[in-house]
């Protein structure tokens, strides 16, 4: 009676370790075939023949790029690997996630960013010599902008989302507010809180959403779209990633500075 005992308890512990692995063999399955977004490096001289071969094997193309050659797509994991493999792939690469931290307002920030900051950094002496940013175009590639606030009305030349969902408006402000640090007229407090290029023009480059984020391949095709639309300075107010590990947008800032093209990005908000 015992053993009958023990051979029913055996059977019952190998049907469920049987059952486990069925289960966990399933799930790893179902994680490999997740949809993922990655950047793709191609060789420059075989770059119509990689899109076609791209093409047949039906991955979604998100963005594809001129200022390097490679694509933006959308893929199930497991099917990486397969990519790798392809003689004409030079890199591939996950898709950052970056943040943008609202602006504060508090009593101290107020105090230094707004009544100082153009003291400060000695904006008054080259409004003196007539550096106001006349004929200069800035290129604010950020949460979008408000062109009904006072002091940014006429001031948009050209803009474009790269936020599916959403338009170019501003959900988030820190766009609003980077856009007024820069070219602000002042026009709402009387000149007071003018920004520092206040006759620049601006270019108004969504690449996050209402809530702030944002990520590489989208940043990397509007920083493509400032470049062809004759932007003098790139503004990238963003954090959440180190840099370095970035290749794809390094990459592409790189080959836009050699344009002569002056590109400031953010030293803090997180990285």
């Amino acid at each position: 009676m015992r053993a009958i005992k023990l051979i029913f308890i055996f059977l019952i512990l190998i049907t469920a370790f049987f059952l486990a692995s069925f289960v966990i063999s399933k799930q790893n399955s179902a994680n490999n075939d997740d949809l993922v977004r990655v950047i793709v490096e191609v060789d420059p001289s075989y770059k119509a023949i990689a899109e076609q071969s791209l093409n047949k094997a039906n991955v979604e193309f998100r963005h594809k790029y001129s200022i390097f050659s490679g694509y933006s797509i959308e893929l199930p994991k497991s099917r990486i690997k397969e990519l790798e493999e392809k003689s004409y792939i030079k890199g591939i690469y996950p898709v950052h996630k970056f943040k943008i931290i609202r602006p504060v307002a508090s009593g101290n920030t107020k105090a230094i960013t707004e009544d100082r900051r153009n003291e400060i950094i000695g904006a008054s002496y080259l409004w003196n010599l007539n550096y106001t940013g006349k004929n200069v175009t800035i290129a604010i590639v950020d949460t979008g902008i408000d062109e009904n606030h006072p002091d940014l009305i006429g001031k948009i030349k050209a803009k474009e989302s790269f936020v599916e969902t959403e338009g170019t408006g501003d959900g988030y402000g820190h766009g609003t507010h980077v856009a007024s640090l820069a070219a602000g007229t002042g026009a709402a407090s009387n000149g007071k809180y003018r920004g520092v290029a206040p006759e620049a023009t601006l270019l108004n480059v969504k690449v996050c959403d209402s809530y702030g984020s944002c990520y590489e391949d989208d940043i990397i095709s509007g920083l493509e779209w400032a470049f062809q639309h004759n932007a003098d300075i790139i503004s990238m107010s963003l954090g959440g990633v180190d840099i370095t590990e970035t290749y794809p947008m390094n990459n592409a800032v790189k080959k836009i500075i050699d344009e002569g093209i002056i590109v400031i990005a953010a030293a803090g908000n997180e990285n």
